[in-house]
């Protein structure tokens, strides 16, 4: 019996050892092969000049060649999505969804962080040290919602509010460089009659929104007119705009849907985008 066990077990060696042997060939002929392809898939997305790319893609390249990819948001409730009947309805976590979707191999390797707090003004921010703690992230990208609706709100003046977007620009300079940084306006609301109505300074809602978006331009940073974007779907869809507010001021569930919308068409747009440093 011993005899014929021994053969067996010596057999079962040389099988196991053989099939090791064969993946192990395959392995070391195949990984070549996956490295060149992902290489030339870094090569397609790097953001360079001439090369336009997306978003989406620029997080890949960071993903590819980092290892991870980091998106940080900031601003005031609208950013931190106060009326959506639930989290998952706000825009900001729409994105992260969609973005994670469609690149689902490195999913767990795209990271979203809200730093937004509710009722404060982009100065308010400075000052509490959400700036200070979001920059200590070392984002790769940056989204800053201007919070122009609560600075209206609470009577900030107009250089006090250019100033606040100053101050958040020089802090990501200095502590996060090569942070790529995107400013985005609030959404349309109805109860300021759409902007027309003055603040204790005389300034109404249109003005802090248009300011900031001149302001921004001119210095040549990048900046999503979300305001008008919203606005463009709802008339193209035949909506009120009370129809996709929660209560004249926050987007409900509809309004947040059409605000990741505009969003999402600018995260697929193709851009150069190895300028986007502040």
């Amino acid at each position: 019996m011993k005899k014929i066990i021994i053969p067996f077990v010596i057999i079962i060696i040389i099988a196991v050892s053989v099939f090791y042997w064969v993946n192990g060939s395959a392995k070391s002929t195949e990984a070549p092969a996956d490295k060149h392809a992902e290489k030339q898939i870094i090569e397609t997305i790097t953001p360079k000049k001439g090369n336009e790319i997306s978003l989406k893609e620029y997080l890949r390249y960071k993903v590819l060649t980092s290892d991870e990819a980091n998106v940080a948001l900031i601003g005031s409730s609208v950013a931190r999505g106060k009326g959506a009947s639930l989290p998952m309805f706000s825009w900001f976590n729409q994105l992260e969804r969609k973005i994670k979707e469609e690149n689902m191999s490195i999913a767990n390797e795209l990271h979203f962080s809200n730093f937004a707090k509710s009722g404060y003004t982009l100065n308010m921010l400075v000052e509490d040290g959400q700036v200070d703690e979001l920059v200590s992230e070392r984002p790769d990208l940056v989204i800053i919602e201007t919070s122009v609706v609560n600075s209206y709100a609470k009577n900030v003046s107009m250089d006090d509010t250019i100033a606040a977007i100053n101050t958040v620009v020089s802090k990501i300079n200095k502590e996060s460089p090569d942070s790529m940084v995107i400013f985005i306006s609030p959404n349309p609301c109805s109860v300021m009659q759409q902007g027309e109505v003055e603040n204790a300074l005389g300034l109404t809602y249109e003005d802090y929104r248009e300011e900031t978006k001149s302001y921004i331009e001119s210095k040549d940073w990048e900046f999503v007119d979300v305001y008008k974007g919203m606005e463009e779907k709802i008339q193209a869809r035949g909506l009120e705009l009370n129809e996709t507010l929660y209560d004249g001021v926050h987007p409900n569930d509809l309004g947040y849907r059409l605000w990741f919308e505009v969003m999402n068409e600018y995260f697929n747009k193709k851009q150069d985008l190895s300028s986007n440093k502040q």
